[in-house]
């Protein structure tokens, strides 16, 4: 297939030059456009050589012709950004085509995934929240950044996912994810099992650990259905999911899913 590769301005920028030799050991033909920050990360001489082809950053500089990005736009199966910074996703969301990245995206008719990398701060603003939602809307797949250190040394959501997590979505997208169409059912955080109306023995688990497996789930093709108990976490709508409150309710609504290809028990279950 042929994956058009985007790179916007972040410190993730080195990731993909990874991400372009997974995505060829896999068979693709990929291609990069750099925006213009970008430049400020990487070189285009890296993608060069990891492509052997010509790498595009400038809508009027050297001999590119004035139809460009609709030809790029024509080439792509795929149009992959990543790492996706706020700054690109508010162009996207709002049709911005001030750089080359932008106005090949504005062309582009096909499948969009983006992977955000960003402090945790920008990540949770409602201005960006607001921004995905659009993209979302417009059926772009967004691969959610993942929880850790940051480059800022905060602790938190923003870091973009790893090349062989990307991998795997676009191998799902294409079918040749091994989860693709698997009937998953996960578990996650704690039951409780009241005394009286009022008191009740349980635990402190989150629920963190199931989510975060059925995102990964989801992402890569899988039907996943998550059974969780009370929980203060947010859980995207794209994943189906159902709340339960005793361990006898998560027993009961897990039984009634069988048969499942992968059943995960990440929940903290009393006992």
């Amino acid at each position: 297939m042929n994956i058009l590769l985007g790179v916007s301005g972040s410190i993730a920028a080195y990731k993909s030059c990874q991400l372009v030799r997974l995505l060829q050991k896999q068979g693709h033909h990929v291609r990069v456009i750099l925006s213009p920050n970008a430049t400020k990360f990487v070189t285009a001489l890296s993608f060069e050589a990891l492509t052997q082809q010509k790498v595009y950053q400038d809508m009027f500089g050297g001999n590119s012709f004035a139809t460009e990005h609709i030809e790029i736009a024509r080439w792509a199966d795929l149009f992959l950004i990543a790492p996706a910074s706020a700054q690109t996703i508010f162009g996207l969301a709002h049709g911005q085509a001030d750089s080359l990245l932008l106005t090949v995206a504005l062309a582009f008719e096909g499948p969009m995934m983006i992977a955000p990398a960003m402090n945790t701060k920008m990540w949770f603003a409602p201005a960006l929240q607001s921004n995905l939602q659009l993209l979302k809307n417009r059926n772009v797949q967004v691969i959610e950044p993942r929880d850790g250190e940051l480059a800022c040394k905060e602790m938190g959501t923003g870091a973009m996912a790893e090349p062989d997590e990307i991998l795997e979505t676009v191998g799902a997208h294409f079918g040749k994810s091994r989860l693709k169409d698997k009937k998953i059912v996960i578990t996650a955080g704690a039951t409780r099992e009241y005394l009286d109306p009022v008191r009740f023995l349980s635990n402190p688990s989150t629920g963190a650990m199931g989510i975060a497996l059925a995102k990964r789930a989801h992402e890569r093709g899988a039907e996943v259905i998550l059974v969780h108990g009370p929980t203060q976490l947010s859980i995207p709508e794209r994943i189906s999911s159902v709340s339960v409150t005793s361990a006898q309710q998560m027993y009961d609504y897990v039984m009634s899913q069988t048969p499942s290809d992968v059943f995960i028990s990440s929940a903290a279950v009393a006992d």
